[in-house]
């Protein structure tokens, strides 16, 4: 019964300690988490920020607008070389390291035919499209249409977060979408 009692002091004692601002280095991480977290949820502009910023639907209409097009025609220039005759892409067995090693075409990275063109998230995202099943042209178009939709919105996001003006957002996002 003691030992219960004593246990019980020690707790209070404890978070007596924390809540004084003197508590460990442990403590201190806590409160850091803590205040991180409430500012989080405070924040003027969190992923419900739809109702808040209609930049993003401006942006949303802007990059469907410049890529419907593409979704019903066939690949061009050098999407053949690139995706379909790449074994990079369109071998399940070829290794990650392998991706790392070769260029954007399939070609060793140190070997005189290369371009040097080192786009190793590109060609992972083309292989996991392919894995999928999705060979075809409008597939792949509109898997990567909807890359360029997220990666226009995160940018839109990041500049309102860091309080930009619509009239700065704007352009940036449809520069980007245009690329």
């Amino acid at each position: 019964m003691l030992d219960r009692k004593k246990a019980d002091e020690e707790a209070e004692e404890e978070k007596e300690e924390r809540n004084s601002g003197f508590g460990t280095r442990n403590d201190t991480r806590e409160h850091e988490r803590t205040e991180i977290m409430e500012s989080k949820r405070n924040s003027k502009c969190s992923w419900n920020c739809l109702k808040e910023c209609p930049h993003f639907f401006v942006v949303f209409g802007f990059v469907t607008l410049v890529y419907w097009n593409s979704l019903t025609g066939d690949f061009v220039h050098d999407d053949n070389p690139a995706i379909l005759q790449n074994p990079m892409v369109t071998d399940a067995n070829t290794s990650i390291w392998n991706i790392l090693t070769h260029d954007f075409w399939g070609t060793q990275l140190d070997s005189s035919a290369s371009h040097k063109s080192f786009r190793p998230i590109t060609t992972l995202v083309f292989r996991l499209i392919y894995s999928v099943q999705i060979s075809d042209s409008p597939g792949i178009l509109f898997c990567a249409s909807q890359g360029f939709q997220i990666l226009s919105l995160l940018i839109c996001r990041l500049h309102v977060r860091t309080d930009i003006s619509g009239y700065e957002i704007l352009p940036m996002a449809h520069l980007f979408s245009d690329g």
